[in-house]
């Protein structure tokens, strides 16, 4: 996989995690 698509994909999941926190997860 490219590297640009690595990064999309990590910005995702970061969003995914401060998204559980910010829910109180």
């Amino acid at each position: 996989m490219t590297k640009a698509w690595h990064h999309r994909f990590a910005g995702l999941l970061l969003w995914a995690l401060v998204a559980a926190a910010g829910a109180g997860w």
